[in-house]
């Protein structure tokens, strides 16, 4: 997961820089395409660190007393993964 976020921070600085270049140079176009690649990379980004989070927060329910007891040790990832998206 850090290597997709990594990614997408990579890219979003690259955009950033041609974002700076192109309205330094004063050029619309360049400054156009520039602004759509920022956003595009802000939202791979956010989906990147939203993933990361959820993976996270199933680390943590699988460690949490209520779903380690005999109870729920059944309880496979995926019906773990739709309780904490219901959640959001």
């Amino acid at each position: 997961m850090s290597q997709v976020k990594a990614k997408a921070e990579a890219e979003l600085d690259k955009a950033k820089n041609q974002h700076k270049e192109a309205y330094e140079s004063g050029d619309s176009e360049r400054l156009t395409d520039a602004t759509e690649q920022m956003l595009s990379a802000q939202s791979e980004l956010k989906v990147a660190n939203d993933h990361f989070s959820r993976l996270e927060a199933h680390k943590n329910l699988l460690h949490h007393p209520t779903y380690s007891n005999n109870n729920h040790s059944k309880l496979t990832e995926c019906r773990i993964l739709r309780k904490l998206i219901q959640k959001r």
